[in-house]
């Protein structure tokens, strides 16, 4: 092969790794090696593609960096100039034509520059590179893993084996039923009224302790309120290595496997419960590229012709893990089920899709209809899951949670929340079906970080204390940057 032509073919697979390494750096902690190796296959591919059709027009390789870049920075460019994207897209295509003319008249000119492009590509590599490295050295090992584990570190229950099948199933963004009526104009009181007919107790005043997801599952795992020092974070932190270390090894898993207790996972997708280490199996479902690789090609002119593709996959997701649960009564005991279902939390995929607004992801906090739609179809599923989970035999505990509540008046943070906002983001649904002796320990307000303190305490005989229920604000920007917040008086 010529020089000239290595060159081509080397700054074609440089321009290709960018925008993989880029996004894997921005989502270290959340995407898995296997998601990122396929989705860097598929860059790849579609980089050879480009490289092979410009090749046939000139051999300098200048083109075939032009479509690649092009196709991966469509969105960004577009997002950020605001230019219409169908004329975008005819911009991107007029130009490589111009640019294929200019190449014919210049082609000593630019076959001479390639160097330097590979050169450029080679830097422009770098820092996510870096940063990779960085993530990866910053992984909580050693004395870095004793400080993310210091919240995990309980004193083990006692060594006597056997006990209920424990189910914890989180339903990702379900409101409570008084922010409900008060914020949605939603009366979700049929739901839960069938689920205190099937012996639950419900937690009419619950709140989440914390607004995000990774924050609350962590705490309501460890039964505990996150502490900083003992994460081994500062509160400016944007690492959330720690964090994720202080979930997959947490405390519950740890305190029942003692006990001889089989951890079942049913895999979300979503990075944080995608795969749990302390698990004994994870039940999921065969997937390429993941959320990583939807994000990818959310990047590029096809991110809408896939769009109805992922929402099918994302429907599927949900049917996934109802159907899970019910075949992990199935598994031998004792055994806790923990069991994540991304819904009733956007995107809206279950019910009618007509009249759907285009922006339907996971962030598309914008159709309040479209979810209390989604809510109600989820329920049907979960009180059928439920039936099934109370007629199989053995003893058996259920908790129904939601990490935290909607946010349609919260959807983008706010440095001064309101009060109508925070009752919105903080209730949720908490409904446990356990014996009475452990029912009667409950109390309306209870919140998740005692949930798992008043059932261990029931049925294990340890005496854990109950912890003040308490809310902590924090957004994205700044996710350790906790704030009390007292919640609006809540009024069944």
């Amino acid at each position: 092969m010529k020089k000239g032509l290595w060159y081509s073919l080397v700054l074609t697979i440089l321009c290709s790794t960018f925008p993989v390494l880029s996004l894997w750096d921005s989502n270290f902690e959340q995407a898995t090696f296997s998601e990122v190796a396929t989705s860097m296959a598929c860059s790849l591919v579609i980089g050879i593609v480009f490289f092979a059709i410009s090749s046939s027009i000139n051999k300098t390789g200048f083109l075939s960096a032009y479509l690649i870049i092009a196709f991966w920075t469509f969105t960004p460019i577009a997002n950020f100039s605001k230019i219409p994207r169908p004329w975008l897209l005819a911009i991107l295509c007029v130009t490589p034509v111009l640019a294929a003319l200019i190449v014919r008249r210049s082609k000593s000119l630019l076959s001479n520059s390639i160097p330097a492009l590979v050169f450029f590509a080679t830097c422009l590599n770098l820092p996510p590179l870096v940063g990779l490295i960085d993530s990866a050295i910053s992984q909580p090992n050693g004395s870095a893993k004793d400080e993310a584990g210091a919240m995990t570190k309980v004193e083990y229950l006692s060594n006597s084996r056997g006990g209920p099948d424990l189910y914890y199933i989180i339903l990702d963004g379900y409101i409570g039923n008084i922010g409900a009526r008060q914020v949605l104009d939603f009366d979700n009181s049929a739901f839960t009224g069938a689920l205190e007919e099937r012996s639950f107790f419900i937690g009419e005043k619950s709140r989440a302790n914390y607004p995000i997801t990774l924050l609350s599952l962590t705490s309501t795992l460890n039964m505990n309120y996150l502490d900083l020092d003992e994460l081994g974070v500062s509160v400016d932190s944007e690492k959330l290595a720690n964090l994720h270390y202080a979930l997959q090894q947490n405390a519950a898993f740890t305190k029942l496997k003692a006990r001889g207790y089989k951890i079942v996972n049913i895999s979300s997708e979503w990075a944080g419960t995608a795969k749990l280490e302390n698990a004994d199996t994870t039940l999921a479902r065969r997937t390429i590229g993941g959320e990583f690789l939807q994000a990818l090609m959310g990047q590029t002119p096809v991110r809408r012709f896939l769009a109805q593709k992922n929402l099918r996959s994302h429907q599927k997701r949900i049917e996934f893990g109802v159907e899970a649960l019910k075949d992990s009564a199935n598994i031998k005991g004792p055994k806790f089920v923990f069991c994540h279902i991304i819904a009733p939390h956007p995107p809206f995929v279950l019910g009618e899709t007509s009249g759907a607004s285009t922006d339907n992801s996971f962030t598309s906090w914008i159709e309040p209809k479209r979810y209390i739609q989604q809510t109600q179809i989820l329920n049907a599923m979960i009180l059928e899951a439920i039936d099934y989970l109370l007629s199989a035999p053995g003893e058996k505990v259920i908790v129904i949670q939601g990490d935290h509540g909607s946010a349609f008046g919260l959807k983008d943070g706010h440095s001064d929340p309101q009060p109508k906002d925070m009752l919105e983001r903080f209730s949720i649904l908490n409904a446990i079906y356990a014996s009475e002796e452990c029912k009667g320990k409950l109390y309306s307000s209870i919140s998740p970080v005692n949930n798992l303190r008043v059932v261990f305490s029931s049925y294990f005989g340890e005496n854990l204390e109950i912890l003040e229920d308490a809310s902590f604000y924090s957004w994205y920007d700044r996710l350790y940057d906790f704030e009390r917040v007292e919640i609006p008086e809540l009024d069944p």
